[in-house]
C-alpha cells in the first residue's frame, strides 16, 4: 500500500490515507451530530431516524451502491 497525505491531513497527524495497489471500492456514508449543535435533540433524534427501518428505506433507493450498472 502506498499513502496518500492531503493538505488536510498535514494539519492532522493522526490522520492518514493508505490506499490498496489492487482494486478495492470503499463507500462510507457518514452523519453526525456537532458537539456544539444548537439543538442537540433534535440532532439526535434526525439521526434516531436516519438509522431507524424507515429512514433507511427511504435512503436505499436514493443511493448508488455500486460504481456501475448491474
Amino acid at each position: 500500500m502506498r499513502c496518500a497525505h492531503s493538505a488536510g491531513e498535514r494539519n492532522h497527524p493522526d490522520l492518514i490515507v493508505q490506499i490498496p495497489q489492487d482494486y478495492a471500492l470503499v463507500m462510507m456514508r457518514m452523519a453526525f451530530i456537532h458537539r456544539n449543535a444548537p439543538h442537540p435533540v433534535a440532532a439526535k433524534v434526525f439521526m434516531n431516524f436516519l438509522l431507524s427501518y424507515a429512514g433507511q428505506k427511504i435512503l436505499a433507493p436514493r443511493v448508488q451502491p455500486h460504481s456501475r450498472a448491474q
